[in-house]
């Protein structure tokens, strides 16, 4: 069979075919788009039994388009549809059988022929490049991509894999297609004429923590200044923003690793007590210690000889087993990835997972609860959870608190008409 197909015979020909797994792509109309704003242009498909990759156009404009609906069926007929990006598929194709393959710490940078570099330097403001683009060059990115990740075609079906695919895509993707509001006069000000009133972010779970972080069209939303002003771009598409903290948001996960029971529900006054310091100072000093070394005044404190142990026990698993596994995950911190690497800093990779896994758990259960309502959740930023609070809906947010409860978190909250909640 040729490897574009769009006529009837050719797509009954490729629906029967049997095939049962396949690496599989999609082509937006334009791939600087974020993919909640793109349409399909064509998909690729290449079953890991066949000779060579299909390419099916829905958008293009020298092809025989095929309805959207006719590539559904097809999709549908495989058990496994091998990816590099869930999370992006997912905005064109809500399919079970899609399995991401590229997990963090590994990436992938997808193809860019040279005719691709040359369309988009002629083109600067056109925006569905990718229907006029050659659909033979698209075939021969998609062909080099299927190449280059072929040897990661597999499903182990670790506990990682399991993880990743069933709840860390799956929740970053809604938060990224619910959007944030913008008001659209501030967020030009700050950042880039939008003519739309709201924007799409978009989560970079590939990182070698698996924290995720955040860009999306020149914008970090992970890092936004609180001093600038450019907060206040941001604003409710429904009636207000309630953010909820989370309050000694690592002191407490160390505190869960290391089985150590704060007495008061104030775990900076905890502190506090611990060095015989006021409440601020103690803030400052744990700070510095979470994010350096702990210092030896302090190291016979019960809280932090329970770290240092961990962090010798882990540093010990890392050398003698070459990885150390988070166990919430399973994500696994391997040396050949690493390399040499000191106690404190892999125990920070290690607490930055286990918080990764902990607020995935969190944002299912959220979204669970907000799937029949308007409020939604827009945005997360480590420790804070951003709500866009339909009025009436109050409720609701007193049972997102009880997640966080049952969790042993304490979370402050705040509410306002922008993000810098004046």
């Amino acid at each position: 069979m040729y490897w574009l197909v769009e006529t009837k015979d050719q797509l009954t020909e490729l629906r029967n075919s049997g095939y049962k797994k396949a690496y599989f792509d999609v082509i937006g109309v334009d791939r600087r788009l974020h993919p909640a704003e793109n349409r399909v242009s064509a998909i690729y498909i290449r079953p890991l039994a066949a000779t060579k990759g299909f390419m099916i156009p829905v958008s293009h404009t020298e092809s025989t388009n095929v309805n959207i609906n006719e590539v559904i069926q097809i999709l549908q007929n495989y058990e496994v549809l091998f990816c590099y990006d869930s999370k992006k598929i997912l905005h064109y194709f809500s399919l079970q059988s899609i399995h991401d393959c590229v997990l963090a710490p590994d990436t992938f940078d997808p193809s860019v022929t040279v005719t691709h570099r040359i369309f988009e330097k002629r083109f600067p403001t056109e925006r569905n490049l990718n229907r006029i683009i050659p659909i033979v060059k698209h075939y021969e990115a998609c062909q080099s991509d299927y190449e280059q990740i072929r040897s990661r075609l597999n499903k182990n079906n670790t506990k990682y894999e399991r993880f990743y695919n069933e709840k860390v895509s799956l929740v970053y993707h809604n938060i990224e297609r619910s959007s944030l509001g913008i008001d659209t006069d501030i967020f030009f000000k700050h950042f880039y004429n939008r003519e739309k009133p709201y924007v799409y972010t978009q989560y970079n779970l590939n990182t070698v923590t698996t924290r995720p972080s955040n860009k999306h069209g020149g914008v970090n939303y992970a890092a936004l200044n609180k001093k600038t002003g450019e907060r206040s771009s941001f604003v409710p598409r429904n009636d207000y923003f309630a953010e909820f903290d989370v309050v000694a948001y690592h002191p407490v996960i160390v505190s869960q690793i290391i089985g150590y029971e704060f007495k008061n529900k104030d775990v900076h006054q905890d502190f506090a007590e611990m060095y015989g310091v006021e409440r601020d100072k103690a803030k400052e000093l744990t700070f510095q210690q979470f994010y350096g070394r702990i210092f030896a005044k302090y190291k016979d404190l019960t809280y932090f000889r329970l770290l240092l142990g961990k962090q010798d026990e882990l540093i010990t698993q890392y050398e003698d087993q070459g990885f150390i596994e988070e166990p919430i995950s399973g994500h696994r911190f391997e040396k050949k990835d690493l390399g040499e690497i000191n106690k404190e800093k892999l125990f920070n990779y290690f607490l930055q997972a286990t918080e990764t896994s902990i607020n995935v758990e969190i944002l299912l259960e959220i979204q669970d609860i907000l799937k029949e309502a308007q409020t939604r959740i827009v945005l997360t930023v480590y420790d804070s959870f951003l709500f866009d609070v339909k009025k009436g809906e109050e409720k609701l947010l007193e049972r997102i608190q009880s997640v966080f409860k049952n969790k042993k978190l304490n979370t402050t909250i705040k509410s306002g008409y922008d993000y810098n909640f004046k």
